[in-house]
């Protein structure tokens, strides 16, 4: 996506865009938030991304919700512990428990 090939050029103003466009109305808006973190690059920014998977994990839209998980799997790579620490949090909130759900549990290897 587009959000992740900016994180690579200026990550604290994309950081800072997407933080914005994550509160837009358009859910396409919002998905392209939510993706942009579902990357190997966007990956790394999960200590920014929490705060705005967050708000995008409460939203109505199965579009929405289910990028928000991609991005949820694809960070728990890289932080297992504090990712997965927040899944089970969502698990116990009714406005998270839906997308909780979509990430699905710590696969054990």
């Amino acid at each position: 996506t587009i959000g992740d090939a900016l994180l690579r050029v200026d990550p604290k103003e994309t950081l800072k865009a997407l933080k914005e466009w994550s509160r837009d109305r358009d859910q396409t808006v919002r998905w392209n938030v939510a993706m942009a973190f579902s990357s190997a690059i966007g990956s790394f920014h999960w200590p920014a991304a929490k705060s705005i998977l967050e708000r995008l994990a409460k939203g109505p839209e199965p579009l929405v919700r289910n990028a928000v998980a991609k991005a949820m799997r694809r960070c728990r790579q890289r932080y297992t512990d504090e990712v997965e620490e927040t899944r089970l949090r969502w698990r116990k909130d009714g406005e998270r428990a839906a997308t909780a759900e979509l990430v699905g549990p710590l696969k054990k290897r």
